[in-house]
């Protein structure tokens, strides 16, 4: 693969992770996944419980990475792609 094909990708990569960060937090928000600590139901005792990282097939690290990544840029806009430009500039992607 080529590098410049290797950095689209890893733009890409980083654009799904800030947007599953801001997707992850409003869900959380919303109580439609559960926040940290035990699980618990709704007051109205329906049953139902929010959705966990496991739940959605994530772990604890997948969303914490996205959020370090969508911190990052959100703290110095443009910090994803000058770090892959860096990386290009000495041919090392991946």
């Amino acid at each position: 693969m080529g590098v410049a094909v290797q950095a689209v990708a890893l733009e890409i990569e980083a654009s799904a992770k800030r947007r599953l960060a801001d997707e992850y937090d409003a869900a959380q928000e919303r109580g439609e996944v559960g926040q940290e600590g035990r699980p618990k139901t709704v007051p109205d005792g329906n049953g139902f419980r929010a959705a966990t990282v496991a739940d959605l097939g994530l772990t604890r690290k997948d969303i914490f990475e996205a959020r370090r990544v969508r911190n990052a840029e959100a703290l110095s806009p443009g910090v994803v792609q000058r770090m892959i430009d860096a990386r290009l500039e000495v041919n090392v992607v991946c």
